[in-house]
């Protein structure tokens, strides 16, 4: 109902994950956390991941061998209602600083969600 409305714009650079996102919906995002980078073969210099789990359905498909008979695949097509945007950043002063922004957006809208729902109580 709330999607739309407020936007962040994310600073890191791609990490692991297949969605390359950069200018992501406040109302969308279910969660927010970061890690300390364990195996690092690129990016060296970015020690820390941001990982948003972000409501944002997609299909896609598993292909199975099927091993007897005739043999050949079995194609499944599969739905997930969210999806991760992942971002590396350099410091632990950056995430936190791109995790409270974030924050404090997601305050922003829910101020703006409270305020409506008053409006309409008191229609």
């Amino acid at each position: 109902m709330f999607s739309g409305l407020l936007f962040h714009t994310l600073n890191g650079i791609r990490g692991w994950s297949w969605c390359v996102h950069t200018k992501i919906d406040v109302a969308k995002i279910m969660s927010v956390h970061f890690e300390k980078r364990k195996f690092k073969l690129f990016d060296r210099d970015h020690d820390y991941t941001l990982v948003i789990r972000y409501k944002e359905g997609y299909q896609s498909f598993t292909i199975s061998p099927v091993i007897g008979g005739r043999g050949g695949a079995t194609i499944t097509p599969t739905y997930s209602e969210s999806r991760y945007i992942t971002k590396r950043y350099k410091t632990r002063f950056a995430v936190n600083r791109e995790m409270d922004e974030i924050a404090h957006k997601q305050a922003k809208l829910e101020s703006y969600k409270d305020k409506m729902r008053e409006h309409l109580k008191n229609m």
